[in-house]
């Protein structure tokens, strides 16, 4: 069976494919991988490939690792993209529950994880990001929504009237 071409036409981020690796290590946190572990980290190694088209040496490692886990203090330096660290903790704590408990070990590396991720992020800036982001998004339903109103207003003077007159009431049926 031949790996199947991958959809996005890009390769795998070593931050990203690392982050699942971590996840792989997470999931022996207890001293076994879980059928369920198992088979959510399948399934995800699966839809990798299907979206990145790894490598063989790639998928060797992922499943190396699901028999013996990779060490992950080595690995979490190789996750450097903020969207990956944020995406191994919520990843990290679907794959300690996977099977439903939660052991002892694996909740202090689930709170060694959240410390050390959280430790990395600059709220500042994050917030600054955020609401660069919101103020962009804001600017473009503005544009789209006068863009809407004008080409709408052509076909339908009525519509234009009452779209002025619930503005002015301070109504915008456009948002």
């Amino acid at each position: 069976m031949s790996p199947a071409a991958p959809r996005s036409g890009k390769k795998i981020s070593d931050s990203l494919f690392n982050m699942w690796r971590c996840v792989i290590a997470l999931a022996h946190a207890d001293g076994e991988v879980q059928s369920e572990e198992r088979a959510y980290i399948e399934r995800i190694i699966g839809n990798l490939d299907r979206v990145y088209g790894l490598s063989p040496e790639q998928k060797k490692i992922f499943e190396d690792e699901l028999q013996h886990a990779g060490d992950l203090k080595e690995l979490l330096p190789h996750v450097k993209e903020p969207q990956d660290r944020a995406s191994l903790v919520y990843f990290a704590d679907i794959i300690v529950w996977a099977d439903g408990t939660l052991s002892e070990e694996e909740e202090k590396l689930l709170k060694q994880l959240r410390d050390d991720q959280m430790s990395k992020v600059d709220m500042n800036k994050a917030r600054t990001q955020i609401e660069a982001d919101r103020i962009k998004r804001a600017i473009e339903s503005d544009r789209e929504a006068a863009k809407m109103r004008i080409e709408t207003g052509k076909k339908s003077p009525t519509f234009a009237a009452l779209d002025r007159l619930l503005r002015k009431l301070g109504i915008d049926m456009l948002n």
